[in-house]
């Protein structure tokens, strides 16, 4: 086989392992998002369970990016703090490291039977969470599957004689190796798939086991560079917890590759094949980095924070007085854009934090709310109007200014979203709550399987929401496309809750007769908050090129850029 096909079978069996990986934290996200993010905001209660929160949950999303994402957004929101933060991401790194080890175990036996349910399971599952599970299950065989592929597609290159070389030259220049290795992790933007893939080298006896371990540490560093580059838009602290991460994986990655060139490891991995030295050593320098880092979180922000200080951020009128935080919109630096895009972008946070808690707030009062607790829910969008109102005023007077075209494009991003996150407060002050209110008063009760219905397509808009908040704060492209898949998604769901519904109507169960109104409206606005949050998708997908396409099973065409509600 020529060096090309080589070459291509293996980008290839790297890219199925990419997507793979994705449907894995896709399915994940979709079927328990909401319930991960709660539990995030539980167990990250001390540091030590912050860490165990951040190990879990990147093992379930296959990775510890998307866990940095859900972190930044909680925390940019004021749910958490810095150290809390930091020993997630900590946790999360261990998380994927253990993903690693999980996926070099000979598991191929398994590839046909996960093929055969997964594809089962999806396409004959009919609730969300069924399909949802059928994804993940093929997303796992597709992982073995291009793992397999990347073993076997790498066994010409041991013949190769251009390889050698390239190989003396890195083993005589440990910094290019661990710098070629931390922007391969970075343009891969997936450290898992990194360390498969060196894995899969060493197996085949390619890359000799002193190189893999400075090419790993390099990976480990690459691994941080990720996260730090799609939060590099929030704001202060958000944005100095994945800093910090960085800061202090680096540190101990130079550290451990002065220490190669010293000191030979060889003994201490014994009889180990190349392979598993190199995922166990993975393993062993991130509980190394939990170990070492845990106790010195604080130390670490305060030393970025000392180094990098933050302006002084005051509000003479004492900011949303209700929630007793002092505003980020900084009148005397309304003229350099970059902060004061950041200073708009944390506010806008707390402004999503609030039509959350209203959010949550609505389907409880669809279960129990009383008139006192739907008064008290619906007091919140005061400090929406309030906000919405500051925000728009803030960013209209950025734009007033010298500002580049990148700038301008941003301040209209946060613009729109702070409007459509108004329209939702108003949507679940003047309808939802409105509905609820007239439930309680009339002494309706839903039935069981459409309040079912009802539970999940509200979680679905919830998680939506915070999906939302990570796509405006990381403009990321994936992410970005997952929303506005979502919007589909929760049509269909939409239009099966609605065909039950009917059923439930020719069959004369009275429950679904007597609410069938209020269960129509309801559904109806959380399709419509739905359209508003994913609505923030489309000029990112537009502004990066993505080609409008028509959206399937007979909804009407929806390009990119458009809002239809």
């Amino acid at each position: 086989m020529s060096a090309s096909a080589t070459l291509l079978n293996i980008a290839g069996s790297v890219a199925l392992l990419l997507w793979a990986a994705r449907m894995v934290r896709t399915g994940v996200d979709r079927a328990h998002g909401a319930a991960l993010r709660r539990f995030l905001q539980r167990a990250a209660a001390t540091r030590v369970g912050a860490a165990a929160a951040g190990v879990l949950m990147a093992i379930g999303l296959q990775g510890s990016t998307a866990v940095a994402l859900l972190m930044t957004g909680a925390l940019a929101s004021g749910l958490t703090t810095a150290p809390i933060g930091l020993s997630i991401l900590l946790g999360a790194d261990l998380g994927s490291a253990l993903v690693v080890q999980i996926l070099s175990l000979d598991l191929s036996l398994l590839i046909p039977v996960f093929l055969i349910a997964g594809v089962s399971t999806f396409l004959i599952g009919e609730r969300r969470g069924v399909r949802q599970a059928g994804r993940i299950i093929i997303g796992i065989a597709l992982m073995l599957l291009a793992l397999r592929m990347l073993g076997e597609a790498s066994q010409p290159l041991r013949e190769s004689q251009v390889l050698p070389l390239i190989i003396r030259f890195l083993q005589d220049d440990p910094i290019s190796a661990f710098i070629m290795a931390a922007l391969l992790t970075w343009l891969m933007h997936s450290g898992v798939a990194a360390v498969l893939l060196l894995a899969s080298l060493s197996a085949a006896g390619i890359v000799p086991l002193e190189l893999a371990l400075v090419l790993l540490l390099g990976i480990n560093f690459g691994s941080g560079i990720i996260a730090t580059i799609l939060t590099r838009n929030l704001g202060r602290p958000a944005s100095i917890v994945p800093v910090a991460n960085l800061v202090m994986r680096g540190t101990l990655a130079v550290i451990g590759v002065l220490a190669l060139q010293w000191y030979d490891v060889g003994p201490v991995l014994g009889e180990m094949s190349p392979a598993t030295a190199v995922v166990m050593m993975h393993i062993a320098i991130n509980v190394a980095v939990v170990i070492i880092g845990l106790p010195l979180v604080g130390t670490i922000i305060a030393l970025i924070e000392t180094i990098s200080p933050a302006a002084a951020q005051t509000d003479e009128e004492g900011g949303p007085a209700e929630r007793g935080q002092a505003t980020s919109l900084d009148p005397e630096r309304v003229n350099q854009p970059k902060p004061a895009i950041a200073g708009a972008v944390r506010e806008i946070l707390r402004m999503s934090d609030t039509v959350s808690i209203m959010l949550q707030g609505v389907i409880e009062a669809f279960a129990n709310g009383d008139r006192e607790t739907i008064e008290q829910i619906a007091s919140l969008d005061d400090e929406v109007d309030l906000l919405h109102a500051k925000i728009k005023l803030y960013v209209t007077e950025i734009g007033r200014h010298d500002i580049s075209e990148d700038e301008a494009r941003r301040c209209n991003e946060l613009m729109r979203f702070c409007i459509r996150l108004e329209q939702v407060g108003d949507i679940m002050v003047k309808n939802l709550l409105a509905l609820a209110d007239k439930k309680r008063t009339k002494k309706l009760v839903f039935s069981k399987h459409g309040w079912r219905e009802l539970r999940d397509l509200h979680e679905r808009v919830s998680a939506n929401l915070q999906l939302a908040l990570n796509v405006l704060v990381s403009a990321d492209i994936e992410s970005a496309r997952t929303l506005a898949d979502e919007k589909q998604n929760v049509r269909q769901l939409e239009q099966a809750s609605l065909n039950r519904h009917m059923e439930r109507l020719r069959k004369g169960t009275i429950k679904s007769i007597e609410s069938s109104e209020i269960h129509l409206d309801m559904i109806r606005d959380l399709v419509q908050i739905n359209s508003l949050l994913t609505s923030v998708a489309y000029p990112i997908l537009e502004h990066n090129g993505v080609p409008r396409r028509s959206v399937i099973k007979g909804d009407t065409v929806a390009g990119v850029g458009e809002n239809r509600s």
